[in-house]
């Protein structure tokens, strides 16, 4: 059939001629892309149709061309031998045989096969570039290069060239129809010695950007093919923004490195990535021990590291090499450019010497001086900086260098630059922590730390950094909308506490350089900041402001919204897609601070929550405030919310106590007369009754604690003394408790006239019987004290001395009551009450007898044969702190009956207390922990000290001989028996160290805060920490 007859094939051959691309290199190639478009199955079944052959070569014929023959028959379309397709079907030489050789072709078409092998075939096969390759090409192989970018430069051994490559021909990115750029490194022949060196040295490169990168590093630059063609040996790249170089002489900043916290991270993936050139694990595939290798850069300098949008990566491994794991790293330099060059490299004479890795080092530190300029001043800072160091040589004083080093140490110019950086640092503890490694890296090799563990310093400094930024920009979003505060925006105060608290237990609120993060924290930093780059984001969104000089937001509109519903209530109504778009904000905040607290363990968990809550109650005595943030707290149904509004409520119940402010309902509810209370067992003090007409048809179990009458209730009228005991009993009774505040629950109170003596009663809900114990009926519940306990161990320690070890709990059960009584205190302050009696008599185990004794009914009630055992020790977890009657809320308020005259229990009154008449302060519930924690510690009772003691010779001690018994005989003791750290906490507890002004006639507010921080900070945190490292 004539061609001019062959529509169908006439018209494909002109969409081949259309769709030919021309190469770099002047040759002329088809996408499979564009074949595959050309030949659809229609097509081909036409174009077959018009085909000269036997009916029975037509038979499947089109369905073959279309599965595996669409490139051998466009070479035949465009080589008009169309009809030669059957020929080639019939040798099975379609598609997935080709490449053809020139044999197998001429021996199909004679007449035409070794054009259509060498020549032609090549045209419709350009070669397909795979992520990874590594390959060796003919000279006459097509590379799909289709363009040459502006921009190109040489390096020292190679020519570097900005190409584009069809998206079709490659798999390094998605095809999107657009070419792709990459950078082709190709090492030039006239830098080497001889045809063998250049290949050694792409061998050699190509070698380490394989090993280095596997796994690909972030910061790497990926090698996305090795190939040679012809006499070219080239290394292809991604192409990137910039070099460092070029970045550092922008007059503006580039993409994300607006924001100073970039530095930091893009600073810290670059250690990383230098960490994992100079040691490389290989992982093996099957188990066993993997390979481990050396290596190391030697060319490490702004040229040779790329920038994108928000970090750097290293570049050109020219100079790098690897090593076997015993083999020596060091290596005789080889002569480098650029002002980072180490002092070790060259002697006075300029002598090349040998160096190892540590050169690296050296250069890193260079580079992170110039970075903190740059960061700080700008290109024109950096600009100055690199003129000051400048100077000349002794020996040759028309030669000046720009290094950082003179005679082998740092410059004088150099240190007087940094040091003025850090005066000007504007976040003391990020800007003074990297001034100190900075310094740390210049200096003589042998002591130059490796990049290891400047890495992972650097990750502590990101992580403090991307957190401060996260907080500033809740600082700016909560300022910009001062004013009323509404709940919508109290509940982003809440994260931004929240926040706040998650940094101070982590150690990466700025305080001090010194502290080192949370080692868990650390472990998921990559985690923590990828999340605090989101909550950047978010808060960034609604117009927050900048975080760092020179960023600007216009984000006017979307704040507008935002903010509107955070206006007061009586302004212009908000639009209720306002409404919704806050809320959807805060949800994606609050979402993020939790991710943020997820990656706490459990102590620090703990602690960030006492700190949340109290700094939300810190210094607030509204007790409107504290209502609107209880009822907002409590919109949230999660027990931290709930444990944090409950805070929030006894706080406010608290002012209202010394207010007066109980309603005619409160009194109602709460009041009770004492016939409905039944009495039925005493221990040690306490009494335990059955509150009766209650749904429970045998009555609730309940502790009954009695307020006697005192002078000083003169002063208050009868009908004002009932208000305020209604008040008590609803503070106490707030639920749900917080979990480190362990109070019962206050149900009633009653007024008490016995024997002439009047006051008033609180009645106390007794918890639950605990998993595991017998069950048993509200009348035989029992209290077991601490002291109780205390006492028998030291009895019958005293009668077989052998055994003593035996008759007390493990080490870890006396850490976590230690731990719990000073969390209960400090969350007890935080409400704004004191205790004022703080003792091992009330501390108590309800039930314990049933669980501790050995003996019969009347043992369990009597306490007799109560034995407290390692195994056993398990009930001191479960704690209850009574003997409320004489707590009292703090301040001026609210009267003082000044110390207790029982002499039973005085000894762990404060000294400065008991001796004269003084408002009482948190420090002297401090003391009385103390005691506390000393008994818990040597596991015996104070009373065997101060009545008596060792030889009988206490008897007669002032409250502060016995303190000062206490401190130079018994706490010593602690170290060998509990460890320093608790010994250290004691000590402190009872030297006044925490409250040196407890002797001050009445407590300075200012001062109280500071010391119910240090509390927190010397003591609960200390002991909580102590208390999870035995569990």
């Amino acid at each position: 059939m004539d061609m001019s007859t062959k529509e169908t094939t006439r018209s494909l051959w002109k969409q081949i001629e259309n769709n030919r691309i021309k190469s770099i290199s002047g040759r002329y190639f088809v996408p499979r892309s564009s074949l595959t478009a050309i030949f659809t199955p229609l097509a081909i079944s036409k174009a077959v149709a018009e085909l000269e052959c036997e009916p029975e070569d037509r038979i499947g014929l089109s369905k073959d061309i279309h599965q595996d023959g669409i490139i051998t028959f466009a070479i035949l379309v465009w080589m008009h031998q169309e009809e030669a397709i059957v020929k080639f079907r019939r040798h099975r030489c379609l598609d997935s045989h080709g490449p053809l050789d020139p044999s197998t072709a001429i021996s199909i078409a004679p007449d035409f096969g070794n054009t259509f092998s060498r020549e032609v075939q090549l045209e419709f096969r350009p070669h397909f570039f795979h992520r990874g390759e590594d390959v060796e090409f003919d000279q006459l192989d097509i590379l799909p290069f289709i363009g040459v970018g502006k921009e190109q430069k040489g390096g020292g051994y190679g020519e570097i060239t900005e190409l584009a490559v069809h998206s079709s021909l490659q798999d390094f990115y998605p095809d999107k129809g657009v070419a792709i750029a990459i950078i082709r490194k190709t090492l030039r022949l006239d830098a080497f010695k001889s045809e063998d060196s250049r290949r050694a040295a792409f061998n050699q490169e190509k070698r380490c950007l394989m090993l280095f990168n596997n796994p690909q590093h972030p910061n790497i630059v990926p090698l996305l093919s090795a190939y040679v063609h012809g006499s070219d040996y080239c290394l292809v790249f991604p192409r990137l923004d910039m070099d460092l170089a070029g970045f550092f002489n922008k007059p503006t900043r580039h993409g994300h490195f607006q924001w100073d916290y970039t530095f930091f991270s893009a600073l810290h993936g670059l250690s990383s990535a230098l960490s994992r050139t100079h040691n490389i694990y290989i992982p093996t595939e099957i188990d066993g021990p993997g390979i481990s290798l050396v290596g190391y850069h030697h060319d490490f300098r702004p040229a040779n590291i790329l920038v994108n949008e928000e970090t750097f990566l290293l570049a050109d491994f020219g100079m790098g090499r690897v090593k076997g794991e015993g083999e020596d790293s060091r290596t005789t330099w080889k002569a480098g450019v650029g002002s980072y060059l180490a002092p070790e490299c060259m002697d006075e004479r300029f002598i090349e010497q040998d160096v190892g890795r540590a050169v690296d080092v050296w250069a890193f530190g260079c580079l992170t001086a110039e970075l903190a300029t740059f960061m700080t001043y700008g290109p024109d800072g950096l600009s100055e900086f690199r003129k000051k160091k400048k100077s000349t040589r002794d020996q040759m004083p028309n030669c000046t260098d720009s290094y950082f080093h003179g005679r082998g140490e740092v410059k004088e110019s150099v240190r007087e630059w940094l040091d003025f950086l850090k005066s000007d640092g504007r976040v003391a503890a990020v800007d003074l922590h990297l001034h100190r490694l900075i310094f740390s890296m210049l200096v003589p090799a042998d002591v130059r730390p490796d990049i290891a563990s400047i890495c992972k310093q650097l990750s502590q400094i990101s992580l403090k950094a991307h957190f401060l930024a996260a907080l500033d920009l809740f600082h700016s979003l909560l300022d910009e909308a001062r004013g009323p505060t509404p709940r919508p925006l109290m509940k982003l105060w809440f994260e931004r506490e929240r926040m706040k608290a998650f940094g101070r237990v982590s150690c990466l609120n700025g305080t001090t350089i010194d502290d080192p993060v949370l080692e868990t924290v650390c472990n998921h930093g990559e985690t923590c900041i990828k999340t605090l780059l989101k909550l950047c984001h978010q808060l960034r969104e609604v117009g927050a402001g900048p975080s760092s000089p020179g960023q600007t937001v216009n984000n006017s509109h979307y704040q507008a919204q935002v903010l509107q519903v955070t206006q007061p209530q009586n302004a212009h109504p908000t639009v209720h897609g306002s409404k919704m778009l806050w809320e959807a904000f805060r949800v994606r905040v609050q979402s993020l601070v939790d991710d943020l607290w997820a990656t706490l363990p459990e102590t620090e968990l703990r602690t960030a929550e006492m700190l949340w809550v109290r700094s939300m109650l810190m210094d607030q005595d509204s007790t409107q405030w504290l209502n609107d943030l209880g009822n907002a707290l409590n919109t949230e149904n999660r027990p931290i919310y709930q444990r944090g509004a409950a805070m929030a409520i006894m706080r406010k119940i608290r002012l209202e106590f010394t207010k007066n402010e109980a309603s005619d309902i409160d009194l109602q509810n709460l009041r009770t007369i004492h016939t409905k209370v039944v009495k039925f067992g005493k221990f040690s003090g306490h009494e335990l009754a059955i509150l009766e007409n209650v749904p429970s048809s045998e009555g609730v179990p309940v502790l009954v604690e009695t307020m006697h009458y005192d002078p000083s209730w003169e002063k208050v009228p009868p009908t004002e003394r009932t208000i305020i005991m209604a008040d008590k009993a609803k503070g106490f009774g707030v639920q749900p408790k917080p979990r480190d505040l362990r109070l019962l629950n206050c149900l009633k109170f009653f007024e008490v006239e016995d024997k002439n003596r009047t006051g008033y009663a609180f009645v106390y809900q007794v918890p639950p019987i605990q998993r595991g114990m017998p069950d048993i009926s509200a009348r035989e519940y029992t209290i077991t004290t601490l002291l109780e306990l205390l006492m028998i161990s030291a009895k019958l320690a005293k009668d077989d001395p052998s055994m003593s070890q035996i008759f007390q709990p493990l080490l870890g059960h006396k850490f976590r009551l230690a731990s719990m009584l000073a969390s209960n205190l400090y969350a007890f302050h935080s409400i704004g009450w004191y205790h004022e009696n703080y003792h091992s008599n009330n501390v108590v185990f309800f039930n314990a007898s049933h669980y501790l004794t050995d003996g019969g009914d009347s043992s369990r009630r009597s306490g007799k044969g109560l034995i407290i055992s390692p195994q056993r020790g398990k009930v001191l977890l479960e704690p209850y702190v009574v003997g409320l009657n004489k707590s009292r809320p703090g301040g001026e308020a609210w009267h003082t009956q000044g110390p207790s005259l029982d002499t039973e229990f005085g000894d762990y009154q404060h000294p400065a207390y008991r001796q004269a008449t003084k408002h009482y302060r948190n420090g002297y519930d401090y003391y009385s922990l103390g005691v506390m924690l000393l008994e818990i510690g040597l596991w015996m009772p104070l009373r065997a000290w101060a009545k008596g003691g060792e030889r009988g010779i206490n008897r007669t001690l002032s409250p502060g001989q016995l303190r000062d018994l206490l401190l130079s005989r018994y706490v010593p003791r602690l170290a060998p028996r509990m460890g320093q750290s608790y010994h250290d906490v004691v000590q402190l507890l009872l030297s006044d160290v925490l409250d040196p002004s407890s002797a001050m006639e009445t407590p300075d507010p200012a001062i109280e805060t500071v010391v119910f921080g240090k509390f927190f900070d010397s003591v609960v945190y200390p002991l909580s920490r102590l208390a999870d490292a035995l569990v």
